[in-house]
């Protein structure tokens, strides 16, 4: 159940000694509920100010609420951020460069620390967020002018080649620290993910889902409605902000028992108390609440969508009462990685030092700022190639490249997670199709001895016993003989109707062995 040593950053991390033995650019590695937040808030403020960058929109809100640290402290003539998410960040730059009334400089000068949190994110949201690029050159240039800068995560395996490769010091707590992580994690098919959360709906467990897709959420609600479980009034939905006020609407029309302020309470709990309510089931939810949010509810059960393990790591964290089960569905959709070398050799060779040289010959007008927005837009349709607003000049994105070459790399997940179960002593189960054939295949031998009677909605069971330990998809129970026959199995289908007076009538399936199959 990963580490439980009781000891916290802030127990181990001494951030004088290491500036003075090994400088001012820092790599701080620990696993999720190490408490590097705390650290932060509670111990380096004390010492000067500090700027906090995170990469969530919701880490900003929880930490505001519950922190020493405000949304931005008010000077005379402009704000100075303490907290601040990345895409914050990325338009203070952009402002920085548009506008000389505060430079770059004075904004880092305001703070004795700079601090990234999930500093992972400039490789993983590369892909999507252009402000994982203005972080990156943010911290290279804080590190360049001789700042102090912290860099966090509890996943470096996106980004720790470039921190190494630069020289700064690194520390890992991974070992040291307390680090959370889930009990038990089965890996699961679409169908057999409702298993799971009827399962721990009845066990009195709330169920947290991480769907890769908003598409995921509808159908999800949808097939858990026709398998009556659980009650759609109290699923909550949590989506990024520009999908959210879309997505109350497509859910209501579909649902009409849907409550959206459940929904809304529901993060805002999240955020106020570190608590799923108590009216609220289940909550599917994309990436938004994938960092730097504490959840503090017992007997939580999770899912996740995603198979790369620096993602599931962080899901994982999400819910800091460690030790629950986690269920992975190894078929749903995953991201595509887009990796275009062509485009990349042309941005490395050709792209960027055009770019550059026509944006070095212009005399730079106030009136001209919105065209010179709009050709940085029109180059950067190269995702290769972005815009450095603290330098003023193009540059190869070579980070994004690097991660997707790590991706493409990471043949089999389901290895990569076995062995991070190993190292962290958590319970981990996969069943082969194969496996599992013979699981079922067993377990309906036994049914046969048994002599169990499967009326009305339990012949759908009996039906999935049979895909899973044959394959065979067909409903009619003719079909369903012939291809056991056809399979050899040593068990029949019988179709029936029931003497005892409960049941009188009643139609029922029965599973029998062959040789009484053929005596009937």
């Amino acid at each position: 159940m990963g580490n439980n040593t009781g000891k916290y950053v802030a127990d181990v991390f001494d951030i004088d000694k290491v500036i003075e033995e090994h400088g001012k650019k820092i790599m701080l590695i620990a696993g999720v509920g190490a408490g590097k937040s705390s650290w932060v808030k509670d111990v380096l403020t004390q010492k000067g100010n500090v700027l906090f960058v995170t990469s969530r929109r919701a880490k900003v809100d929880e930490d505001i609420e519950n922190s020493v640290f405000s949304t931005f402290v008010k000077e005379p003539e402009n704000e100075k951020y303490s907290l601040i998410t990345n895409a914050k960040l990325a338009r203070i730059l952009q402002n920085a460069y548009l506008d000389s009334s505060m430079t770059v400089d004075e904004f880092l000068d305001y703070y004795d620390y700079i601090v990234v949190d999930e500093v992972h994110s400039i490789a993983t949201d590369s892909s999507f967020a252009r402000s994982s690029f203005d972080l990156f050159t943010f911290i290279e240039y804080a590190a360049e002018t001789d700042h102090t800068v912290i860099v966090m995560t509890g996943t470096p395996e996106p980004v720790e080649f470039y921190f190494k490769r630069k020289k700064w010091y690194i520390v890992d707590y991974r070992k040291i620290c307390n680090y959370v992580s889930p009990g038990r994690i089965d890996i699961v098919d679409c169908s057999s993910k409702y298993t799971g959360i009827k399962n721990a709906l009845i066990n009195g467990e709330k169920v947290i889902y991480f769907v890769n897709h908003t598409g995921t959420i509808r159908k999800t609600m949808q097939e858990m409605k026709e398998k009556h479980i659980g009650e759609i009034p109290n699923i909550a939905v949590v989506v990024a902000d520009k999908k959210w006020e879309q997505m109350e609407k497509d859910l209501k029309a579909v649902f009409p028992e849907y409550n959206a302020d459940l929904s809304r309470r529901t993060y805002k709990n999240i955020i106020e108390n570190q608590r799923l309510p108590e009216e609220c089931q289940v909550l599917l939810t994309t990436s938004r609440l994938k960092e730097g949010i504490d959840i503090l509810n017992e007997n939580i059960c999770m899912l996740c969508d995603n198979h790369i393990l620096s993602n599931l790591i962080q899901f994982f964290g999400r819910v800091r009462i460690g030790g629950g089960k986690v269920y992975i569905v190894k078929d749903a959709r995953q991201f595509s990685v887009h990796r275009n070398t062509l485009l990349y050799r042309y941005a490395l060779k050709n792209e960027i030092e055009a770019a550059n040289k026509f944006i070095q010959k212009q005399l730079l007008m106030p009136d001209e700022y919105t065209e010179i927005i709009k050709l940085i837009e029109h180059v950067e349709r190269n995702p290769y190639i972005r815009y450095n607003f603290i330098k003023g000049c193009f540059e190869l994105n070579y980070i994004k490249m690097s991660e997707e070459k790590r991706l493409e790399k990471i043949v089999d997940w389901k290895w990569e997670l076995k062995k991070y179960c190993d190292q962290f002593g958590i319970t981990y189960l996969y069943l082969s199709d194969k496996q599992k054939s013979h699981i079922f295949q067993d377990a309906l031998k036994k049914i046969a001895k048994e002599e169990t009677q499967f009326f009305d909605g339990e012949i759908d069971r009996l039906r999935r016993y049979i895909l899973l330990a044959y394959g065979i998809k067909n409903k009619k129970i003719g079909t369903i003989n012939e291809k056991l026959e056809q399979l050899n199995a040593p068990v029949r289908i019988l179709n029936q109707k029931c003497n005892k007076k409960e049941n009188r009538n009643k139609t029922y399936w029965k599973v029998v062995e062959v040789t009484e199959m053929e005596k009937r």
